[in-house]
């Protein structure tokens, strides 16, 4: 897909298959439910397929290569498993690299367990160790910010430290129901 292509998907002038609803979701932000700060990376950098063109299709082209249907709709981030096969991703047009790259970590978390479908993702221990996993790669992104410009010095800290904040809070949300 080229980067022209991936622009017209994600603004909706192609919409080649695409669902109408949600299957699900690991968890999913929507314009009712979006938490502040819940994507600190789009206000320091932009969507991610601005601020990181060239990495954003390459997440998106090997996901739809390895079956994940990728759904763009505005306001939600979410990636919902399915037993057997590749879920589907459902992404914001203006959501971050970062917050795409949170998606697909739990993707990859998911086929390295084998797909095995929402009885799995909906046991605690696991969603919140997808939950770490998938926010160790953006604090890690974040962390790496003042190697590819010194611009990023002061804000890669203030960035991981909200990205921890909103690690601890979803994983507040996945256990407060066992105390």
């Amino acid at each position: 897909m080229t980067d022209d292509v991936a622009k017209k998907e994600i603004t909706g002038e192609v919409a080649e298959g695409t669902a109408k609803g949600i299957k699900g979701g690991s968890h999913a932000w929507n314009n009712n439910c979006f938490r502040k700060n819940a994507d600190p990376f789009r206000e320091v950098m932009g969507a991610g397929i601005d601020s990181h063109p060239k990495e954003w299709n390459a997440l998106i082209n090997e996901m739809k290569d390895n079956g994940v249907e990728i759904v763009y709709r505005e306001g939600v981030m979410a990636y919902s498993p399915a037993k057997g096969v590749a879920g589907q991703i459902v992404v914001d047009p203006n959501a971050s690299y970062s917050a795409l790259l949170h998606e697909y970590t739990h993707y990859l978390d998911d086929a390295a367990a084998g797909f095995p479908g929402m009885e799995y993702h909906f046991q605690t221990i696991n969603r919140v160790k997808m939950e770490l996993h998938a926010y160790m790669q953006e604090i890690k992104l974040a962390e790496s910010l003042p190697l590819l410009d010194e611009k990023y010095e002061d804000i890669a800290e203030q960035l991981a430290k909200q990205l921890f904040e909103n690690y601890r809070a979803e994983r507040e949300l996945l256990t407060s129901h066992l105390k």
